[in-house]
């Protein structure tokens, strides 16, 4: 196959369609050939993909962290419930993160929901139970859902180890808009991500 990589200099990101799109955008090869004499040419439209990045993470903002369409950039959150008693029903959890909209880069048409899953391998990174936030204005996701309730009352009954939650893009894979959350370091706390249970003690 072929690769492409930017040179040294390269400060923006390009985006080039997929063999996943529309037969008018999708990349091809011409092949022009002669045989007795006869020139002819061939266009070969059936391709695979992968894109990597190998980015530093000083391109991430200070006290920000980034959720990226196109790259797949995915980040992961981690919760201390040690202050939270172990024989416990957990009746809700709402977790609410704060975009930076100044930083952050999204198209009118892009579907704005991100996926929250539960990290159950943390050297393969791999997650389950998904669940959806929703953005609730123009600067606050919020999810509260049945799922996300039951993750944490495994967590907390150490039927499961927490590893954490996993974020990502609802369309990672189309077009380039850029998330960036407040992180758990923002100078200001009122824009730090927020986790509140409900939960009812055991008798």
């Amino acid at each position: 196959g072929i690769i492409f990589v930017p040179d040294a200099g390269s400060n923006v990101i390009k985006g080039f369609y997929s063999s996943n799109n529309d037969l008018a955008f999708i990349p091809y090869v011409t092949v022009v050939y002669t045989k007795n004499n006869v020139t002819d040419s061939l266009t070969l439209i059936t391709s695979d993909f992968v894109t990597l990045s190998d980015a530093p993470t000083t391109i991430i903002p200070p006290d920000r962290f980034v959720l990226q369409n196109g790259i797949a950039y995915r980040d992961r959150l981690n919760f201390d419930l040690s202050k939270l008693p172990n024989n416990v029903i957990i009746n809700n959890v709402t977790l609410r993160l704060t975009l930076d909209n100044s930083a952050s880069f999204i198209s009118s048409t892009t579907d704005k929901r991100i996926i929250v899953g539960m990290v159950v391998d943390s050297l393969n990174q791999t997650d389950s139970l998904f669940a959806e936030a929703f953005q609730t204005d123009s600067s606050t996701y919020s999810i509260s859902t049945i799922t996300f309730n039951s993750i944490f009352q495994r967590w907390n009954s150490g039927v499961l180890p927490n590893l954490g939650i996993s974020l990502k893009n609802y369309f990672e894979l189309q077009n380039l808009d850029r998330f960036v959350f407040y992180s758990p370091n923002a100078a200001d706390i009122s824009k730090r991500p927020r986790l509140q249970i409900t939960y009812t003690p055991r008798q």
